[in-house]
């Protein structure tokens, strides 16, 4: 699973938390999963199969309190 939390509660724009968080793999192909709001603050991607060994990105983007998120947030990550 990845997990994104944030400072304070938001919600998807439009309600759909599916469009949250996208992970892609090294090569740029997205990774398949199903995403969730675990919390007010939080949001979980859990892929449909185990991650490979390799680098991936993590966008999380499309979420709002009483603005729109200004800009997506881009962290990397690799699993060995």
């Amino acid at each position: 699973e990845i997990t994104t939390e944030f400072a304070i509660n938001v919600s998807p724009i439009g309600g759909d938390a599916s469009k949250v968080i996208a992970v892609s793999d090294a090569a740029g192909n997205p990774v398949a999963g199903t995403v969730a709001q675990s919390s007010g603050r939080a949001f979980t991607l859990t892929p449909d199969t185990p991650l490979a060994a390799g680098a991936y990105t993590v966008t999380v983007f499309n979420v709002e309190q009483t603005a729109p998120m200004v800009a997506p947030y881009v962290w990397s990550f690799t699993v060995e």
